[in-house]
């Protein structure tokens, strides 16, 4: 079966060629051949699972021909719906019935959804790299080690003792997991299910947050208006960087996979870059103040989210400007950007909307489902039940019993 048989018909007229795509944003991956067979091209770069929760479902975006490659059935419609990817396969995190499964990156196979940590609802978290699992509640600051291949724990849920805040946590190269302890100020690992000693006193109790820079964890602490570089090796936090920040200042903090750089984006309408190596930052590029997220890199580019205006800001790494203010959306609204392989999608969770932004601020617009009938295009339909059903929660219908409604007759997703 070649590419062309997966096109699926709802995609948006005007969309791109694989050679379009080349031409004009220079984000297309070298060897791509319409007449590879399935499983070869899911092999090359630059494709992302993209969560659906209004159907419950995952797409899987190719971003050289910007087509639907596969769509998924993962949960029930309405769920409160994550995806953690790790190299072509992909973690579902379905919030709602606090179950995680995997997707077969080459198979299109959806594994039965398993319970981790029992009672994780709106806090359930998973985070995926060099072949560890690790699944957070965040609410309750539990955790366990989970098998890679299935979802399963490997474990009983160990607890930290703290609840874990927001953007606080990320894992490196390694495979480590890494959380900044807001309570104590401490800087907390995880490797295969065990926590190791933490590294005392990082920060001072209070607001902060981490990121992974290169493989190396950094903190930003807010009020200190300071960063600080832990090394992962040595296990030390010496180094510190000073930054321009405001006094509780809510910011979007992010960093590079590929250099010795993180970014803070400022409310106020300031994107910071910021070297490692460097005593203090003060390459700001101005944007425009509101409700901005977090930075994403590709290609020497950074793409920064504005939810105010539904558009994104591009910003060119050498020369620090702004070169394009493309519009995904067309309202205000809250939508996701993921950098894979050097190519930038946007998706909209609780619609159909998805796309690319190339490299100089086109954008290519793309249905992940048929609005009109979800079940179109499915490569498998949802299969199995917990294997560690959570005794809180009522019995729940078999969810391969359940028929996905068209969206108008769904109800609004749960937020919790």
């Amino acid at each position: 079966m070649t590419l062309l048989s997966l096109q699926k018909p709802w995609i948006r007229n005007g969309i791109a060629t694989g050679c379009a795509v080349a031409a004009v944003g220079g984000v297309a991956v070298a060897g791509v051949d319409s007449g590879n067979e399935v499983q070869d091209v899911k092999l090359l770069s630059g494709t992302a699972w993209l969560p659906s929760g209004r159907v419950g479902q995952l797409s899987l975006l190719d971003g050289t021909s910007t087509e639907v490659s596969a769509q998924v059935q993962v949960a029930q419609p309405g769920s409160v719906l994550d995806v953690v990817q790790a190299g072509p396969n992909a973690y579902s995190v379905d919030q709602t019935a606090g179950t995680i499964r995997r997707i077969d990156g080459a198979t299109f196979e959806v594994s039965a959804p398993e319970t981790p940590i029992q009672g994780a609802r709106a806090g359930l978290t998973a985070f995926a790299g060099s072949g560890k699992l690790y699944i957070v509640d965040t609410q309750r600051g539990l955790f366990t080690n989970a098998d890679p291949r299935t979802g399963r724990a490997l474990s009983t849920p160990q607890t930290l003792a703290t609840q874990i805040a927001p953007n606080t946590t990320g894992i490196d190269n390694n495979g480590r997991l890494w959380i900044s302890d807001n309570a104590t100020g401490d800087v907390r690992t995880l490797v295969d299910g065990a926590e190791q000693d933490p590294i005392k006193k990082v920060t001072q109790p209070g607001r902060s947050m981490l990121t992974i820079v290169n493989g190396k964890p950094v903190v930003v602490e807010v009020a200190a208006r300071k960063a600080t570089v832990v090394d992962p090796l040595l296990r030390t936090a010496d180094m510190t960087v000073d930054l321009d920040l405001r006094e509780g200042e809510e910011v979007q903090l992010s960093g590079s996979p590929y250099g010795d750089r993180f970014y803070v984006v400022a409310p106020r309408g300031v994107l910071t870059i910021c070297g490692l190596a460097e005593e203090s930052c003060s390459n700001a590029v101005p944007l425009a103040g509101g409700r901005l997220g977090a930075a994403v890199e590709a290609g020497n580019r950074l793409f920064v989210p504005d939810y105010t205006t539904g558009q994104v800001w591009i910003v060119d790494l050498d020369k620090k400007t702004v070169l394009a203010q493309p519009r995904v959306v067309k309202s205000a609204r809250q939508f996701q950007l993921v950098s894979r392989d050097g190519v930038v999608f946007f998706n909209v969770p609780d619609s159909d909307e998805a796309g690319v932004i190339t490299l100089d601020g086109t954008v290519l617009d793309v249905a992940k489902y048929d609005k009109n009938d979800p079940n179109k295009g499915l490569n498998a339909p949802i299969k199995g039940v917990p294997t560690q059903p959570n005794p809180q929660q009522p019995p729940q219908q078999d969810p391969s019993q359940v028929p996905v409604l068209p969206p108008t007759q769904q109800q609004p997703p749960t937020q919790g």
